[in-house]
């Protein structure tokens, strides 16, 4: 199941991990949820890209925060949206903090580790994030354990 809080996430970072599952559950039954604060269309353009003029997509989530069934697999995608200090990204913060006891393994994608590490599932633990925005998530928290040259890291369930 995908956690994909919707708030202006990247489409590859939400869109990739979607795609996969999709797949496995053509061999396997998936029940796949796309949860955000509103059952509202999100479009992917993060504010930084609207004041661009930029394009994006609708994803439409399944369930809500306080809807959301329980969950195997917590997917947090990165993106412009999940960087900014809005009330539906302290939303999703929470979110995550919450359900993470819940969930067998938590996968965040890109920049989508602030959000974790904001949470405080990442204390103590080996993480990464994206190249580009290193300076700008790894300070997000002094508590997580930052690998500054790695693609990805496992860390228990994370």
């Amino acid at each position: 199941m995908i956690l994909t809080d919707l708030l202006r996430v990247e489409p590859l970072d939400a869109l990739g991990p979607l795609d996969i599952f999709n797949s496995l559950s053509w061999m396997n039954s998936t029940d796949i949820s796309l949860i955000n604060a509103s059952l509202d269309p999100v479009n992917t353009r993060s504010t930084r890209a609207i004041a661009a003029n930029a394009t994006g997509q609708s994803i439409v989530p399944t369930h809500t925060f306080s809807t959301a069934p329980a969950l195997d697999v917590l997917i947090v995608p990165g993106g412009l949206g999940m960087r900014e200090s809005t009330p539906a990204v302290e939303q999703a913060i929470d979110f995550v903090r919450d359900t993470y006891p819940t969930v067998k393994y938590l996968i965040t994608v890109c920049t989508g580790a602030g959000v974790a590490a904001q949470a405080g599932v990442l204390d103590g633990k080996r993480a990464t994030t994206n190249k580009k925005a290193w300076n700008e998530i790894s300070a997000m928290s002094d508590a997580v354990k930052w690998v500054p040259h790695a693609r990805w890291v496992v860390d228990g369930n994370i």
